[in-house]
């Protein structure tokens, strides 16, 4: 698979574990910028719904047991479909 990534498209591929068959993509999002080209990338790379999804890390200064995912970052956990992963790092 090719993909053409634009400069606001920040996508980095990291080691998923020591097997190097095995990897994570990401892509810092931003409300600005269009992805559609996500859902055609997971449906050409026939992946299984738990192979891939929207992670999302909510880094605070103030722990609480509520954080609200951004509207635009739900529409797009909704359009590709997958997982949606919620991490929470106090600082």
């Amino acid at each position: 698979m090719f993909w053409r990534v634009d400069e606001f498209w920040d996508v980095r591929v990291h080691p998923r574990s020591e097997d190097i068959r095995e990897f994570i993509a990401t892509v810092r999002l931003r409300e600005d910028v269009e992805y559609g080209w996500l859902k055609g990338f997971v449906e050409e790379g026939a992946f299984g719904e738990e192979d891939y999804g929207v992670a999302v890390s909510v880094v605070t200064d103030n722990p609480t047991p509520i954080a609200q995912v951004p509207k635009f970052v739900a529409e797009l956990g909704k359009e590709i479909g997958g997982f949606v992963e919620l991490s929470f790092h106090v600082v």
